[in-house]
């Protein structure tokens, strides 16, 4: 299914300059990164013409985005793309030029992708899928000789929702034996520990990735608070120590 649409933005006069080879190529803005967690998702890109011809009126670009090898177009629909018309007064998006997110989002508004269901490694891709010119009718496709830059593409990998996703509260366990203080983690990356005295004295510091010890041999008895941090997030138990 293809659902067309017309650019809102009008900005300079128009040539209807015909063409027959465009390299478009897509740039995704958000996400930034290029690994993230399970989750919702806001696509924001802009669409570059490498050229040698120009983009006119009257020609139309189709998009769509996959999630592993799934099509979808910017509704939610599978299988299925969106076209921009290129509207009378839009100008020629010459080699080397761009039609920016400011201007696709009048368009297209927010495009959310439901990643949150994501069980393996997967790619998430935005995808221009080819360019119909008017100079051709209807059925007419300009040819892109590099297909490759029609994706740009992240990965959502289920890992990292352990870390990012549960709680410091849930990760780390604190607790005392007869003669240490036990720090253990399951983010498997470094958190700050301090252990205070009821006097306020600090008698030990660092980090640890996974499991940490503590002697108490040199230690007076006492209650003894421990408090173990990771950003902005922190996790406080008071030990006692015989």
């Amino acid at each position: 299914m293809k659902k067309l649409y017309f650019l809102g933005a009008m900005l300079f006069a128009l040539s209807t300059t015909s063409f027959s080879q465009v390299d478009l190529e897509t740039e995704l803005i958000t996400p930034s990164a290029a690994v993230a967690a399970p989750g919702m998702f806001t696509l924001t890109f802009d669409l570059l013409n490498n050229g040698p011809d120009p983009i006119v009126v009257g020609d139309t670009i189709y998009f769509g985005y996959w999630i592993g090898n799934d099509l979808f177009d910017f509704d939610g629909t599978s299988n299925g793309v969106n076209g921009i018309i290129i509207p009378a007064g839009f100008p020629p998006v010459t080699a080397g030029g761009s039609i920016p997110w400011a201007v696709l989002e009048t368009v297209f508004g927010d495009i959310e992708v439901d990643g949150s269901g994501i069980t393996a490694t997967t790619d998430i891709c935005i995808w221009v899928a080819g360019i119909g010119a008017a100079s051709l009718g209807a059925a007419g496709d300009v040819n892109d000789p590099n297909q490759v830059n029609n994706f740009d593409c992240f990965d959502v990998d289920p890992s990292l929702a352990s870390i990012e996703n549960i709680a410091l509260e849930e990760m780390v366990s604190i607790y005392a034996t007869d003669n240490n203080i036990v720090m253990s983690s399951s983010s498997n990356e470094a958190v700050d520990f301090n252990v205070i005295s009821i006097s306020g004295q600090t008698v030990a510091n660092g980090s640890f990735n996974s499991y940490n010890t503590i002697s108490t041999d040199n230690l007076n008895a006492g209650i003894y608070v421990v408090s173990v941090t990771n950003g902005n997030e922190v996790k406080t138990v008071k030990i006692a120590v015989k």
